[in-house]
């Protein structure tokens, strides 16, 4: 059981760095991870780019952009 919490807490961590290669070099757009965002671009209420709060911001924002604004959240805490 404590593996797979290990486990399962290092994969949110580090799944957004490995799925980078597939993301658009500038994102799909803020807000697209979200229900209401999906439900726009696709027109199913989805989790369109991941479930996780980091898949959001890589896919968002973009692999430049959002490894940028997740290294200055990990700055600040």
């Amino acid at each position: 059981m404590k593996g797979a919490i290990i486990e399962r807490t290092l994969n949110e961590l580090t799944a957004p760095v490995e799925v980078e290669a597939d993301s658009p070099f500038f994102g799909v757009g803020i807000g697209a991870g979200t229900q209401a965002g999906s439900q726009i671009l696709t027109g199913s209420r989805s989790f369109h780019l991941g479930e996780g709060e980091w898949f959001r911001i890589v896919g968002g924002r973009g692999v430049f952009v959002g490894s940028q604004w997740i290294a200055w959240r990990l700055w600040i805490a």
